[in-house]
């Protein structure tokens, strides 16, 4: 009966290893991904090295934290109003004196 007990935790325990293992390796190789994007992206772009540079400084001690948030929202909403293509309003383009409801018929 223990050698039973001690076989099954055995083979619980070598279960338990081969899990993390592969957990483990996963986990390194998406590090790895996420390293290789992030030292690519700080070579060329500047701006992200900059954010990168002052988290990372907030993080050490050298930056307060409130300064390197600031600057993380300044910084999300410059992209936000970048990317706005065109203002959100209901005008298509056309000036609304240039429809034929408001021309003077004599004129023309």
């Amino acid at each position: 009966m223990w050698n039973a007990m001690w076989r099954g935790l055995a083979k619980l325990g070598g279960t338990l290893v081969r899990v993390a293992t592969s957990l483990g390796e996963r986990l390194l190789a998406r590090l790895k991904r996420l390293w290789r994007g992030h030292s690519t992206r700080v070579a060329t772009d500047a701006a992200y090295a900059a954010a990168a540079a002052l988290v990372i400084g907030s993080l050490v001690g050298l930056v307060p934290v409130k300064d390197a948030l600031g600057a993380v929202l300044a910084a999300l909403l410059g992209v936000h109003m970048t990317n706005r293509s065109q203002p959100r309003s209901y005008d298509s383009g056309v000036s609304r004196w240039d429809d034929d409801w408001d021309r003077d018929e004599r004129l023309a």
